[in-house]
């Protein structure tokens, strides 16, 4: 598992270098180091998307937060998911390799390692590398 972290995202086929039990993992993590209590889970169109939001919802929930799952989603969309509903932050399986991009709202110091956005006037903009899974 230690090949799919990179400089700025992490991300890696699945399931050879990328599982479940990984994603799992990662999101437990991700509760963990952020503390977040409330998280929007959502995943793309690709086979393998479904299978890692599910291990990224069990995680979390194991972690201890709360998971507002919205499904098949866009990225716009899950931006506009977190903001809306005003959560901790979100993960969403999407991008060119099956991947989990992790959102901090609000956004975290500088160098948290974490994607970070904030929308306002119903503008939102990304703030650091996303990280990917």
């Amino acid at each position: 598992m230690a090949g799919i972290f990179k400089a700025y995202d992490i991300r890696g086929l699945y399931p050879q270098e990328l599982d479940d039990d990984g994603a799992y993992r990662i999101a437990r993590a991700f509760v963990s180091a952020t503390g977040a209590k409330t998280l929007v889970a959502a995943h793309d169109m690709r086979e393998s998307a479904e299978n890692l939001e599910e291990a990224t919802i069990r995680g979390c929930l194991d972690q201890g937060a709360d998971v507002i799952p919205i499904g098949l989603s866009s990225t716009p969309m899950y931006y506009f998911a977190v903001n809306l509903l005003k959560t901790d932050g979100g993960i969403t399986c999407a991008e060119s390799l099956p991947a989990l991009r992790i959102t901090t709202n609000p956004p975290r110091e500088p160098g948290s390692g974490l994607s970070e956005s904030t929308c306002d006037s119903g503008q939102c903009r990304r703030q650091s590398p996303h990280l990917l899974f």
